[in-house]
């Protein structure tokens, strides 16, 4: 079976997340009009939100099923694709999200989110680190493996 991938990088504003989805919405319009058989489409960590390590981070939090999810579960959704794209996750400490990587399937479902285990020193004051890998680095979703 191949499996098509789209990697896609582009600055992100920080803070700008309304702006940031439309236009990781324009990229996967232009993917998938250009590659219909495209299979999955990566993004960048913290993109919706913009890279940035402060203590202003933390507003821009999000629960799990929250508002870019739903986003970004419609685009899997009409597209059939699965996408994977960074943001930051609310966690149990107000002041330190998590640094996390969704991953919807091509049903728009929530396939599988990675909560960044192994900050850097610069992100180690701003957000909680992840506990554990997943128990199987690779699961089979719809024919695609992913880990």
């Amino acid at each position: 079976m191949k499996i098509k991938v789209a990697a896609v990088q582009f600055e992100a504003g920080v803070g700008l997340k309304q702006e940031n989805r439309l236009q990781m919405k324009q990229w996967i319009n232009t993917i998938m009009a250009e590659h219909p058989d495209c299979s999955i489409i990566v993004f960048p960590e913290l993109v919706v939100s913009g890279y940035d390590c402060g203590c202003h981070m933390a507003a821009l939090a999000e629960e799990v099923e929250g508002e870019s999810y739903r986003f970004f579960s419609e685009e899997a959704r009409r597209y059939g694709v699965h996408i994977a794209y960074g943001n930051i996750e609310r966690s149990g400490q107000e002041d330190r999200p998590y640094n996390t990587v969704w991953l919807i399937g091509s049903d728009g479902s929530l396939l599988h989110t990675y909560r960044k285990i192994h900050l850097t020193s610069l992100e180690e004051a701003y957000f909680t680190p992840g506990e554990a890998l997943p128990q199987s680095l690779c699961q089979i979703q719809h024919g695609l493996c992913v880990g």
